[in-house]
């Protein structure tokens, strides 16, 4: 998955921005959760962001076999997005999903990157009615 370069930059040199951008991007309202913002509690400190944050992200920005990996699973799969989502442009998704026979996706209104978080309990009926498929 490409990472912005920015966000990249920012993690590599321990800058609290790149926190601060991710969930800029991908949480719809990160204000509304109570007891403030969950990734602050993760990553505390410029090493953090440092050693956690940026070797992650440069990861998922390295990554590129995921289109051809894609199209070889060979079992029903679900794609949750989230319809604010800035991390993960929707249209992307969408057509990455396509590359699996038998996907389906479902778009989560009002909801950013972090599903688990923001929409937890849709997230999980969503999941749920899946798997009784």
């Amino acid at each position: 998955m490409p990472v912005h370069p920015d966000l990249i930059d920012l993690a590599k040199n321990g800058d609290s921005d790149a926190v601060k951008l991710m969930m800029k991007w991908g949480y719809e309202g990160s204000k509304r959760f109570i007891g403030g913002n969950p990734v602050e509690k993760i990553i505390q400190s410029p090493r953090d962001i440092r050693d956690i944050l940026a070797v992650d992200l440069v990861a998922c920005n390295n990554y590129k076999n995921g289109s051809d990996a894609a199209k070889l699973i060979q079992f029903p799969s679900m794609f949750i997005f989230g319809s604010l989502d800035k991390m993960v442009n929707l249209e992307a998704g969408k057509k990455f999903s396509s590359l699996i026979n038998n996907s389906s996706t479902h778009i989560i209104e009002g909801c950013g990157h972090m599903i688990m978080i923001e929409k937890a309990f849709e997230m999980r009926d969503k999941v749920l009615e899946f798997l009784k498929k």
